[in-house]
């Protein structure tokens, strides 16, 4: 669904499986996942060529959360707020936001989300072996015993 511009769905269909993880919204907490699919939505707007639309899209959802966003996704919420004062939002600097490419990065924050709430585990096995191998090269590496180079 996600890959078809269907954030909308996606977002429904989280908030009807996983219900817990969103009761935090009522707190005046935002997920960071309700607010990427927030703004997929109005970014699809933005690539339908749909302004006036996205413009109240944004008024109604992203407005009222955007002073309980981190750093970083405020970042994002400007750059893609920005995309309405270009003519062709697809070749301005901040273009990139409206290719399948920021789809495919949303989602894999919901299959994350997914995997996190589903009780699975979000890395695989053979990422934790490789990030303990590491750690341990680096370990390695620190004590320099002056024998020969460990090399993964």
């Amino acid at each position: 669904m996600m890959m078809e511009g269907r954030a909308h769905d996606v977002l429904k269909c989280l908030k009807a499986q996983y219900p817990q993880a969103f009761d935090q919204s009522e707190k005046g907490c935002v997920h960071r996942i309700e607010f990427l699919l927030l703004l997929q939505q109005f970014l699809e707007l933005i690539h339908q060529s749909q302004f006036e639309p996205s413009v109240y899209f944004a008024r109604e959802h992203l407005a009222p959360i955007h002073f309980r966003l981190d750093e970083q996704d405020l970042t994002l919420l400007k750059d893609s707020m920005s995309l309405i004062a270009y003519p062709n939002p697809e070749h301005s600097p901040v273009g990139h936001l409206l290719s399948p490419r920021q789809r495919q990065v949303v989602a894999n924050e919901v299959n994350r989300f997914i995997l996190e709430h589903g009780g699975c585990q979000t890395k695989s096995s053979l990422e934790l072996v490789f990030a303990q191998t590491s750690l341990c090269c680096k370990y390695l590496r620190s004590l320099n015993c002056g024998g020969e180079k460990f090399v993964l």
